[in-house]
C-alpha cells in the first residue's frame, strides 16, 4: 500500500478558523486488476491519526519519513519502504 497526506482547508469546521489546517491522508492498494483508493480526513496530524487508519493492516507500507506513519508501522509490524 502507498500513503501520503495533504493539508486541507476547511470553511466553517466546528472550533477551528478558516486559516487553519486539516488533513487529508490517501492510500492506495489492492490486488493490480482491482486497486482501491481510501480517503481519511483528520482536523490534525497527530501520530494516532496513522495508528488508527492503519490498525490491522499486515504488509508492506511506501510512504515518506513522516515521524507519526514509522511510529504507527513499528507499533503494528508494518514493513516500511522508502519513499
Amino acid at each position: 500500500m502507498h500513503c501520503d497526506e495533504t493539508t486541507l482547508q476547511v470553511i466553517k469546521e466546528p472550533d477551528k478558523q478558516a486559516s487553519q489546517k486539516s488533513y487529508l491522508w490517501v492510500r492506495v492498494g489492492g490486488p493490480p486488476a482491482q486497486p482501491i483508493r481510501l480517503f481519511h480526513y483528520a482536523d490534525n496530524r497527530r501520530g494516532g491519526v496513522d495508528s488508527a487508519f492503519l490498525a490491522g493492516f499486515d504488509g508492506y507500507l511506501k510512504t515518506d519519513d513522516y515521524a507519526g506513519c514509522n511510529r504507527a508501522c513499528s507499533e503494528n509490524g508494518i514493513i516500511q519502504l522508502g519513499c
